[in-house]
Order: C-alpha cells, then sequence, then structure tokens
C-alpha cells in the first residue's frame, strides 16, 4: 500500500509541479542571452583568496 501511494504522490503531485516550474523559470540558465557580450565568468584565483597549499605565501 505505502509503495502505490508513494507512486501517486510521485506522479500526480511532484512531476505535474517540476513540469510547470520549468514552464515558468529556467533554473539552469540555458537560454542564450542575446544582449550579452560574452559568456565568461570572471572568478577570484585560489593565490588571491588564500591558498593552504602555499604555505610561504600571504
Amino acid at each position: 500500500m505505502r509503495t502505490a501511494l508513494l507512486f501517486l504522490a510521485y506522479y500526480l503531485v511532484l512531476t505535474p509541479a517540476g513540469l510547470v516550474l520549468r514552464l515558468i523559470r529556467d533554473p539552469l540558465t540555458r537560454r542564450p542571452d542575446r544582449r550579452a557580450a560574452s559568456y565568461w565568468m570572471l572568478t577570484a584565483s585560489p593565490r588571491s583568496v588564500g591558498s593552504a597549499n602555499a604555505p610561504g605565501e600571504v
């Protein structure tokens, strides 16, 4: 009985909710932004943040 209830909950509640959320927004931002000049994302290098692997550097 428990398996049947979990099956119904998954396919009648969670699946439609997930489909509706995917129609409303794109959680992974996979759609291309035509206004963007570049998709390059600047990140801080590990040495500028501080690294435990380089004991003599600050």
